[in-house]
């Protein structure tokens, strides 16, 4: 076990990177940030908000380490600021959880697995994040592209 270095470094550092996000959250850095992207986009139709805060949410993976390190330190502060926007509940939700899990391969670190993928040294990490990034901003244009208004003829907005 103890010869198992990748394996070792894979839970160091999505441990590390997991608390991290808990202590954003703990030490008021989320309430910040929220209320930072609030006053940024005060005066934007709930539309166009949808559509920056979307992309600086999807972008934000960077920083965290899990979907669940994601979700819980960003997802009810954007929710929030876009539902108080005029934002409908169910579509921004739906858009957020996606696109969350959308950006999981957009880093080596992104998700559980991905530390796993990275450790077989089928490519390097700015090979990686090249490809995670292109990936990502092709689905983040897909649902603000298609989705959105496949979700406004089903009567969803």
């Amino acid at each position: 076990v103890t010869k198992q270095h990748g394996a070792w470094d894979v839970l160091v550092w999505m441990g590390v990177l997991v608390n991290m996000a808990a202590y954003l959250s703990k030490f008021g850095f989320m309430k910040w940030f929220a209320a930072t992207m609030a006053a940024a986009c005060a005066g934007m139709s709930w539309m166009t908000m949808l559509i920056v805060l979307c992309v600086i949410y999807t972008m934000a993976h960077y920083l965290l380490a899990s979907n669940s390190a994601h979700i819980a330190a960003m997802f009810i502060a954007f929710m929030t600021i876009l539902v108080a926007a005029g934002a409908p509940i169910i579509p921004t939700a739906i858009i957020l959880a996606i696109l969350c899990n959308s950006a999981s391969f957009l880093t080596h670190y992104g998700c559980g697995v991905t530390p796993i993928f990275f450790g077989t040294g089928f490519m390097g990490q700015g090979e990686w994040w090249k490809i995670g990034f292109v990936i990502t901003v092709m689905h983040i244009v897909v649902w603000m592209a298609l989705g959105l208004p496949i979700m406004g003829i089903l009567g969803m907005m």
